[in-house]
């Protein structure tokens, strides 16, 4: 399991088992909002998004999107 996904999980946990009221889920978005804002996070975070859409332009390429069957009757979207 990824550390992040662990320090994730442990926050969780200990937000729906806080008993001691708002203060502590103050702390924790504080502290989000930090981490979120922190340019290490921001750099780190573009990179991923471009090796992603790097690797779904290798994959995909050019190529169109297949065409979606559509049950008789209905215009290809669901009600």
């Amino acid at each position: 399991m990824s550390k992040l996904l662990i320090i994730a999980a442990g926050g969780v946990g200990y937000l729906l088992g806080s008993r001691a009221g708002h203060e502590p889920y103050e702390k924790f978005s504080q502290k989000a909002q930090q981490v979120r804002d922190d340019p290490r996070v921001q750099k780190r975070a573009s990179q991923f998004k471009r090796r992603a859409e790097e690797q779904v332009d290798e994959k995909v390429g050019d190529e169109p999107a297949p065409e979606r069957p559509t049950v008789a009757g209905q215009q290809g979207s669901l009600p």
